[in-house]
């Protein structure tokens, strides 16, 4: 199932300058998820609209526009299959060229995906897995500080 939203379009104010996407890269992922998908499961996706704030121009407008080319993306790749060993290396290459938070966070994906996997049951509130992924002894900063957060939201 894709939740896809369009707001990280360049052209899309609500996202505060942060969007730098095209049409063109909303058609390359979706067809590099349906290449996926045709190897996995029968082609077989799921996609429903999330985002996309920009409507002016009507038809061709940034949201119907990246609307139209993941539609068409969807469409076109139908039966193409993905190289897992090219995106083995692919992901190698993109890994070494991360900044160091970017890291942090793929280590915390690669952790949970690899528990998963396992078929281990992953415990958010265990201090020892957060040490693993964060680093020695941040797990228990890190729930101390989401135990006041919740605390706040609960009593505001």
């Amino acid at each position: 199932m894709l939740t896809v939203g369009f707001d990280g379009h360049i052209c899309d104010t609500l996202n505060n300058g942060f969007g730098g996407l095209t049409e063109t890269d909303f058609a390359w992922a979706t067809g590099e998820i349906m290449k996926v998908a045709n190897r996995v499961c029968q082609g077989r996706v799921i996609s429903v609209l999330e985002g996309g704030y920009n409507v002016l121009g009507g038809c061709a407008s940034p949201l119907a526009q990246s609307v139209l080319a993941h539609v068409e993306s969807l469409c076109s790749h139908r039966y193409e299959d993905c190289d897992p060993e090219a995106w083995s290396l692919e992901s190698e290459t993109e890994k070494e060229a991360l900044p160091a938070d970017e890291k942090d966070k793929l280590r915390f994906n690669q952790a949970y995906f690899v528990a998963r996997g396992n078929n281990t049951e992953v415990d958010f509130k265990d201090p020892e897995f957060w040490d693993k992924v964060l680093g020695p002894r941040m797990g228990e900063k890190l729930l101390r500080s989401l135990d006041v957060v919740v605390w706040l939201a609960n009593h505001a």
